[in-house]
């Protein structure tokens, strides 16, 4: 009985695609992680209302906010376009960076996946920053000052 909130994103989509069929509350923004999820039996699926941003498949806006902030997260899977020292992690989507936001703001474990092209890359609107969370997912080809900026930071990077 874990909730759970998938963010949107082709690596968020893919974890959903493997998420074992469980009891478990999951929120998601999603319309790629609800149609993986509507393959399971166990988990209750909730989809934030909001506008479609068809290009990222997924429903962001003041409805979406107003609906995570009521919510109390165990565990925030979160996507993010790019990340660098200075701006920390960011998206090209000024709601759908609020709505990251919020849902950082009520999730007691945050948990960012992000491939290593990422690293040095901005995007227009900032998320939080490193040490905002506790556990970034990656692959093997992240830069040794990522991962030193990880360890300072208190992050787990696996």
């Amino acid at each position: 009985n874990t909730t759970i909130f998938l963010d949107s994103g082709s690596t968020t989509t893919a974890l959903a695609k493997n998420w074992p069929d469980q009891p478990n509350y999951i929120f998601t923004s999603s319309i790629a992680c609800v149609m993986e999820l509507s393959k399971l039996q166990h988990p209750t699926v909730f989809v934030p209302g909001g506008e479609l941003n068809k290009y990222s498949m997924s429903v962001c806006g003041v409805k979406a906010i107003e609906t995570v902030k009521a919510v109390n997260f165990d565990l925030a899977f979160l996507g993010v376009t790019g990340f660098s020292a200075d701006v920390g992690y960011s998206c090209g989507v000024l709601m759908e960076s609020y709505l990251k936001q919020a849902v950082i703001q009520q999730s007691a474990e945050k948990i960012v996946l992000m491939d290593s092209s990422k690293i040095d890359k901005k995007s227009t609107f900032q998320i939080c920053q490193l040490d905002e969370v506790s556990i970034v997912i990656s692959d093997e080809n992240v830069s040794q000052e990522f991962q030193r900026d990880c360890e300072k930071a208190g992050v787990s990077l696996l």
